[in-house]
């Protein structure tokens, strides 16, 4: 019954489900595939896909929870990160993406302490010369 129907697939780079055997979603797979490539020359490094992203913010949780400054710090560079990285990734759905916004950008419009804490917010805001 499915002998000549291809499964659909999710690309190990740039994270998009097509299908296969459709056309149009092969297109629409080359073009955002295309968009991942250029964005990872942007950022000098491959925006995490999502199941990365939530075993990032897992894991950035737990060390926002942790005993020493460094750990809270890290686990807060890992949360965000993921938060961005998700960011920067919907953006290349839109017709004509743009340029990403840096890190320190998308910082700046994120409230960070609903996101890593009043406590952790201000010395992330100095971290990042916010």
């Amino acid at each position: 019954m499915y002998d000549n129907v291809l499964p659909p697939v999710c690309c190990s780079l740039c994270d998009l489900g097509y299908a296969p055997a459709d056309a149009e979603d092969r297109r629409r797979h080359a073009t955002y595939h295309a968009r991942v490539d250029k964005l990872t020359a942007h950022l000098g490094r491959c925006p995490a896909g999502y199941s990365e992203r939530e075993r990032q913010k897992e894991e950035g949780r737990r060390l926002l929870d942790g005993a020493t400054l460094d750990e809270k710090l890290r686990g807060a560079d890992l949360v965000l990160t993921a938060l961005y990285d998700r960011e920067v990734l919907q953006r290349l759905h839109r017709e004509r993406p743009g340029p990403p916004p840096s890190f320190t950008s998308f910082l700046r419009t994120v409230d960070l302490a609903a996101i890593v804490g009043e406590e952790m917010a201000p010395r992330v805001r100095r971290q990042h010369g916010l």
